[in-house]
């Protein structure tokens, strides 16, 4: 899996660059993770593709993260979601645990 990191407005932005599918292998995003945390580097934005699709796997993948970075006094967020994404995290309760923003701007 491809992801790009950068930083915006205090957050490690994880840009993972190809739609995620039922095929998806998640590890690189729980490793992108984990290096965030152990550089300290505590809240955390994932932006996914337009096409990107959530299935179960990816989300119990994203609850998994969200714990780790939870345990770790960090802050997980979702940037620019398609309206099917957000419709399947707030189907799961995902949107009560983990920011949603509209843009990079928008991370506070």
């Amino acid at each position: 899996m491809q992801i790009e990191a950068s930083s915006r407005n205090g957050y490690e932005v994880l840009r993972i660059r190809e739609d995620l599918s039922i095929r998806s292998n998640l590890s690189d995003l729980g490793t992108a993770i984990d290096t965030c945390i152990q550089r300290n580097a505590l809240n955390i934005a994932i932006i996914f593709t337009p096409a990107s699709h959530l299935y179960t796997r990816t989300i119990k993948t994203i609850v998994d993260c969200y714990k780790r970075l939870l345990r770790s006094g960090g802050r997980l967020a979702v940037v620019g979601p398609s309206q099917e994404i957000y419709d399947t995290m707030a189907t799961f309760g995902l949107t009560a645990l983990i920011s949603v923003f509209p843009t990079e701007n928008d991370l506070h």
